[in-house]
């Protein structure tokens, strides 16, 4: 009997320990892409996309981590598939800040389209108003070893953001690089940046403190609207574990701020003031 009732209970612990994990939501979306995107503002959504072949175009849905719906974004490719046998697309990078200092969602993407007689590859970016930023024929985006085997065309320098592309110009291969517009401290793609910790109090009043994973020294921090632009920079020139905005003098609004450090990428997130 005592090894009957010890079975069941053991029976009974493993059954709770696989409980924890459990059915969260399902997303109805055969056939299409499905991904998660670290935005450099907005933070983790959910990402579905998918090619129509009968639109011409790429759709994407994007969604909060509770699953409600954030942004729909969709980019018109007909123009470019006329008179086509067959066609692909791929989408390698979502970002907010790293092609322009706004704060509107970019997508970089490829389509390699199959014509009669040649086939054409496309390297293109869109903002979420589906306006094309950038268009190349005859590119891809560059293969760096140090990263493995995932296609990276975009690297965080100090002199700000580069995109570097594979070009074909009709009779050799070159390596092209492009200065991109967006901000060098606050353009930063997912690999590159640990989540902050969330600001408190938010929304504040007269001040907000950002807490850091560990001691670093903090050179200023800049303070945006949601268009982008610098409303002020605060110094800061501590080691500290933890950094106090004052938001006394500030209007009420949703403000977004970038720590700049001292040797190491810039850290960045968004916070609220009311009076």
């Amino acid at each position: 009997m005592k090894y009957f009732i010890g079975l069941i209970l053991s029976v009974s612990i493993a059954f709770n320990s696989y409980a924890q994990i459990t059915p969260e939501h399902e997303y109805d979306v055969p056939g299409l892409q499905f991904t998660i995107v670290n935005l450099e503002v907005d933070g983790m959504k959910y990402c579905t996309y998918e090619f129509s072949d009968e639109y011409k175009d790429l759709w994407m849905l994007l969604y909060n981590l509770d699953h409600t719906k954030f942004l729909e974004l969709n980019f018109d490719l007909s123009k470019y598939l006329v008179n086509y046998d067959n066609w692909t697309g791929n989408v390698y990078y979502i970002t907010e800040n790293v092609f322009d200092q706004d704060i509107e969602i970019e997508v970089l993407l490829e389509i390699d389209v199959v014509l009669a007689d040649e086939n054409i590859h496309y390297i293109l970016v869109f903002n979420e108003n589906g306006e094309l930023m950038f268009e190349l024929s005859n590119a891809y985006v560059l293969w760096a070893e140090v990263y493995g085997d995932m296609p990276k065309g975009i690297f965080i320098t100090p002199d700000g953001p580069k995109m570097i592309l594979d070009v074909f110009d009709g009779n050799q291969w070159l390596y092209k690089v492009y200065a991109l517009g967006g901000n060098a401290t606050s353009a930063k793609m997912a690999e590159y940046l640990e989540p902050l910790p969330t600001a408190y109090p938010n929304p504040a009043k007269d001040f907000v403190r950002i807490p850091l994973h560990e001691e670093t020294f903090i050179v200023s921090v800049k303070l945006f609207n949601l268009e982008g632009k610098l409303i002020e920079e605060q110094m800061i020139n501590q080691q500290a574990r933890n950094v106090v905005v004052n938001t006394l003098h500030l209007s009420a609004a949703t403000y977004l701020y970038v720590l700049n450090a001292k040797n190491k990428a810039g850290m960045s997130g968004k916070f609220v003031v009311r009076k």
